[in-house]
């Protein structure tokens, strides 16, 4: 997958789900470029790289799913994030964000991993509230937050997973509202942790009803 013979990226459905496979790696810069030039975010530090941003905005547009999953494989909302993140990239940060404004896309909840915790942050807007649930380790060590990560203000209460574990994806229906839940899963397939949120939820002002 990629286009062009670069990266590996795609997209498939599920049900009224749309997930959005994305690349972080094959384009981006190093983490040591400048984030900003003269005040301005640095257009030349890249993380999805223009070829796939303008393919996942293109594919963001097209969907008519009620849930779109975007894929990362860091995190992207962390404020509080000191290691690889999407907002130590502004220029693209901030593209990826106007974008899903100035469109109006919907049902819009990031999906990342790699700091080998789990823990959902939730990043409040005007219209609608944006997630980035972030899933890991299963298999390599545990990585408990520190510092002033501890008590991010961001994260959802109750979802800092320190153990091994994966995730389950299910979407039901509830009072005929579509319901996204995640439930973090420990190796010995316990329960460590659920969350969930609604269609509604996800939906600009206009779009409620």
């Amino acid at each position: 997958y990629g286009e062009n013979n670069q990266g590996i990226y795609t997209m498939f459905s599920y049900s009224d789900a749309d997930f959005f496979l994305t690349d972080d790696r094959f384009f981006r810069s190093e983490p040591d470029i400048a984030d900003s030039v003269d005040g301005k975010p640095n257009p030349q530090k890249t993380f999805f790289g223009e070829q796939q941003l303008n393919w996942l905005e293109n594919s963001l547009l097209s969907s008519r799913a009620k849930f779109k999953i975007i894929a990362v494989g860091s995190q992207v909302l962390n404020n509080f994030n000191k290691y690889e993140c999407l907002k130590e990239y502004p220029a693209e940060y901030n593209r990826l964000l106007q974008f899903l404004e100035s469109k109006k896309i919907a049902g819009v909840i990031f999906l990342s991993g790699d700091r080998h915790h789990s823990e959902v942050i939730k990043m409040d807007r005007s219209s609608y509230p944006l997630y980035d649930i972030t899933v890991s380790p299963y298999t390599s060590g545990v990585s408990k937050v520190s510092g002033v990560e501890i008590n991010n203000p961001d994260r959802i209460a109750g979802t800092l997973i320190e153990a091994q574990n994966f995730a389950n994806i299910s979407i039901t229906t509830e009072n005929k509202q579509r319901i996204f839940q995640v439930s973090f899963i420990g190796l010995h397939g316990e329960i460590l942790g659920t969350w969930s949120v609604s269609e509604k939820s996800l939906q600009y002002p206009s779009e409620k009803k």
